[in-house]
């Protein structure tokens, strides 16, 4: 869906800055676009999240009770209880100090994540 889309719209893979998007696309291009404009950023750089939430989400339409994934680095999950991660940052001086529950590291005065975040029980990275 996302090659397709960028067959119609080829600056959407290559810009840097958030683009609109035509009406039609698929809902998969819509999530990253609406990412991308919260963090003023390219479409692109909010594929690997976005296709996480997606996987998270058919797992739960599965009936998952719990669901994890993580793709590129970017974490999505759904889950009743805290899940802990901790971020390996090489040998510099972060390493072992970003640990906790992903509720707690999650950090946005962006309402819009807030609400996508918490509505049902699913935390996005």
């Amino acid at each position: 869906m996302i090659e397709e889309y960028i067959k119609k719209d080829t600056l959407f893979e290559t810009t840097l800055s958030p683009r609109r998007i035509d009406k039609d696309a698929p809902d998969i291009v819509k999530d990253m676009a609406e990412g991308a404009q919260i963090a003023n950023v390219g479409p692109m750089a909010a594929v690997a999240g976005t296709i996480a939430e997606f996987v998270c989400r058919r797992l739960i339409r599965e009936n998952a009770q719990v669901a994890v994934v993580e793709n590129g680095g970017d974490i999505f999950a759904y889950t009743e209880r805290p899940v802990t991660v901790g971020i390996f940052s090489g040998s510099n001086n972060l390493t072992n100090e970003l640990v906790g529950d992903i509720p707690h590291l999650i950090k946005s005065d962006d309402k819009r994540i807030k609400e996508k975040v918490t509505k049902d029980n699913s935390y996005v990275l």
